[in-house]
């Protein structure tokens, strides 16, 4: 995107490509390796932005067992997050196997990525109020609403513990760290935060090419 810099900035968002992945899963090709490009999306781009909600995120359960050693292990009824993982770490992302990966949500995975494995220098990450539900489908009946919220609640118990436990993470490791309760927020939030860095990139950027003059 450009934001008044005499190069574009790549922002890697996510949340932007799972969703986008979302619409392209009747496609199989993509449907396995959306994790892979979910991950390799943070490659080149010095700035990254998370939105953290109530759910963890698509993730292989602990029960699930071990990983196949590879693909040409898969049989015809592996489940097509196991092949998604499997892809991505023939494709170069052989660390998502390591540890406790294989059961790393695809959010996690990309946050790991970020911060851990390119240090991108300029991490923003921006987490929404469980109670922001209070405000939702106020005009429905109390049993349709409840039905309703449950797209918000987190997946499981423990999706629930490793979600608090990644939001525990980002706060010890010192990034910037926002809260919001509305996209409105959201959006001012993002607003400043990012007019303030463009600045002073731009700021510096400015001096620099002065001082080559």
């Amino acid at each position: 995107m450009r934001c008044g810099l005499r190069t574009p900035l790549r922002v890697a968002v996510s949340w932007f490509i799972p969703k986008l992945l979302v619409i392209l899963k009747k496609n199989y090709v993509f449907h396995i390796r959306d994790t892979y490009i979910s991950v390799n999306v943070c490659r080149s781009a010095p700035f990254f932005i998370a939105l953290l909600g109530e759910r963890y995120g698509q993730h292989r359960q602990a029960t699930a067992g071990p990983l196949p050693q590879s693909l040409s292990d898969l049989t015809p009824d592996t489940h097509w997050l196991d092949r998604s993982y499997l892809v991505a770490a023939e494709s170069g992302h052989e660390w998502i196997l390591n540890d406790d990966g294989p059961y790393c949500s695809v959010t996690e995975l990309e946050i790991r990525k970020a911060i851990y494995r390119d240090k991108i220098p300029h991490c923003y990450f921006y987490l929404r109020d469980p109670d922001h539900i209070d405000d939702k489908f106020p005009e429905l009946d109390p049993s349709e609403r409840l039905e309703k919220l449950k797209m918000f609640h987190s997946e499981s118990p423990s999706a629930a513990k490793r979600l608090q436990e990644l939001k525990d993470n980002i706060s010890d490791l010192g990034c910037p760290l926002r809260h919001f309760r509305t996209p409105e927020e959201l959006g001012n939030l993002v607003l400043r935060d990012w007019t303030e860095l463009i600045e002073k990139i731009y700021e510096k950027t400015t001096a620099s090419v002065s001082k080559s003059e």
